[in-house]
């Protein structure tokens, strides 16, 4: 990640977020931008790291969960607990 790419993320943001931006000292204004970059790393090196779930034969599992936006609204809010919030505290 470079500064300009940063700085183009923010201004995509609007107009409130870039003019928070351009009020800050240089040092805030590197601490934020070098935040930024930290972030958006970590985030596209955990989703690199996403793996399929395998079951003992290493074929993809059979009894998923329910993880795209359309099939999660379907469920009731109690399902929704106990399938996936549930298994992600374990």
């Amino acid at each position: 990640m470079n500064y300009a790419q940063i700085v183009l993320f923010i201004k995509g943001l609007g107009m409130h977020s870039w003019h928070t931006l351009q009020v800050l000292d240089d040092v805030l204004h590197r601490k934020v931008l070098h935040s930024i970059g930290n972030l958006s790393i970590r985030i596209i090196e955990g989703i690199l790291n996403i793996q399929a779930e395998r079951n003992h034969r290493n074929n993809a599992d059979s009894d998923l969960r329910y993880v795209l936006p359309h099939e999660l609204i379907k469920m009731s809010t109690g399902d929704f607990g106990n399938t996936t919030v549930d298994a992600h505290l374990q």
